[in-house]
């Protein structure tokens, strides 16, 4: 039985040629290149000029894991009417471009989660560590002298003529209305304090009670 021999195609004939060069890395994009040709049906017409200005442009912007992936991708997509059987430069480059795009989302994605575990476990080894926010909001409510009040006891989060306010059941208005009920007050207390030479608090009143005596 006899068996015909298939002669090289150009590209594999270039392949074979540069195997021996120093340049390991074009010749590893090379033969990515032609794997690529052959899934689109081009190997035919690659000639050893267009490897050359292919493989020098990847290698010089981008790493062989990336070309891989996005040279994997145009090897498996479908050609749309008007496309070369082979993609021009461009193409290739934005193909490669798209995967270390892949892979970048997917490294930040890996670190996020990596993140978010150790400070769950942290949170669960360490909860003395972490104050809710409803505490610190209410440390600041009762520094200027607005209780807190327990859930249910008022009819709604905030109640500006009983000055309390229900953190559970706070919502974005009802800040808003508590920041502007904070603001009004710090204003008519400024507003008085003016009004006495700016002396407040038990001073005031020491001074206060010194005039009738004196009167």
């Amino acid at each position: 039985m006899e068996t015909r021999q298939t002669k090289p195609s150009s590209g594999q004939t270039a392949i074979l040629r540069r195997s021996n060069d120093s340049r390991s890395d074009e010749v590893l994009i090379s033969a990515e290149l032609i794997r690529l040709a052959e899934a689109r049906q081009a190997s035919s017409g690659l000639s050893e000029a267009s490897l050359e200005i292919y493989s020098q442009e990847l290698s010089s912007r981008f790493r062989l894991d990336d070309i891989r992936a996005g040279l994997h991708v145009l090897a498996l997509t479908r050609r749309e009417d008007g496309d070369t059987a082979f993609p021009d430069v461009g193409t290739v480059l934005a193909a490669v471009r798209e995967a270390v795009r892949e892979r970048h989302a997917a490294r930040t994605a890996e670190a996020k989660r990596m993140r978010d575990d150790a400070e769950e476990r942290h949170r669960k080894e360490h909860p003395e560590e972490y104050v809710h926010v409803s505490a610190i909001i209410g440390n600041f409510l009762k520094n200027k002298g607005i209780e807190v009040i327990p859930p249910a006891k008022p009819k709604s989060a905030f109640c500006e003529h009983c000055n309390g306010v229900d953190l559970n059941a706070l919502r974005a208005q009802d800040l808003r209305a508590l920041a502007d009920f904070i603001e009004k007050r710090d204003g008519t207390e400024g507003q008085n304090d003016g009004k006495t030479g700016g002396k407040h608090g038990p001073q005031a009143n020491h001074e206060t009670q010194a005039d009738q005596h004196a009167g």
